[in-house]
């Protein structure tokens, strides 16, 4: 079964159009963005990657106690600290972002 019978396509000659195209949807995509967070006020959200930090995924044997988690983590000098459950609840798994 042929898909594509004469698979010649001059990609690199149109190599400018698509670069053309790629240019234009970033520049649309950065205004909408800044539009959006312009208009609401809200600072655009920022990952662990961009403002520094640690993510640490914990698999507990049993159901997990944020407080106590935050206690311990304000305990031992870490501040900002968030802590969040994921996955199934039966897992007992919990992401701390810090």
């Amino acid at each position: 079964m042929d898909i594509f019978r004469n698979p010649n396509f001059n990609i690199i000659g149109r190599r400018r159009t698509f670069l053309a195209i790629s240019g234009l949807m970033l520049i649309i995509s950065l205004g909408a963005m800044l539009y959006r967070y312009s208009r609401t006020g809200d600072p655009v959200p920022l990952g662990v990657d961009f403002k520094g930090g640690t993510l640490v995924y914990l698999k507990m044997a049993e159901r997990p106690n944020p407080d106590a988690l935050r206690d311990a983590m304000a305990k031992a000098g870490l501040q900002d600290v968030r802590i969040q459950r994921y996955g199934p609840e039966q897992n007992n798994e919990v992401l701390i972002a810090m």
